[in-house]
């Protein structure tokens, strides 16, 4: 999980794995916590999965940006276009959240995608 901009060395590690995994004609999705909107923006060579408005964090107080991200153009015939985050049932009556009780275990919600994985 990334706090702030991607580093340099970042985005050059990110254009090595879109460049390898065009090269072999390989399909690769990348899963993780962005963290801002600049970070996946900065990443011209990928695609989002998941829609831009879509929030990926439990709490309204907590930041944060999940993405699936795959390089280069996604095939169309792979993807139905069913994608989200789950935001029900992240709670659990022994979590704090604040003064009270009823906290989620994470500020951030489990993302998904269906892919067809060929055979």
């Amino acid at each position: 999980m990334c706090r702030e901009r991607l580093a340099d060395e970042d985005l050059v590690g990110f254009r090595v794995v879109s460049e390898l995994a065009e090269s072999v004609g390989m399909q690769v999705a990348l899963v993780g916590e962005m963290f801002h909107r600049d970070n996946v923006q900065s990443l011209t060579t990928y695609e989002s999965l998941l829609d831009e408005e879509l929030n990926t964090t439990v709490d309204a107080t907590a930041s944060g940006l999940s993405s699936i991200l795959c390089p280069g153009d996604i095939d169309k015939s792979l993807l139905n276009g069913r994608a989200g985050a789950i935001k029900t049932g992240l709670s659990h009556l022994a979590i704090p959240r604040g003064w009270s009780w009823g906290g989620p275990a994470s500020p951030f919600c489990p993302i998904w995608a269906e892919i067809k994985i060929p055979d």
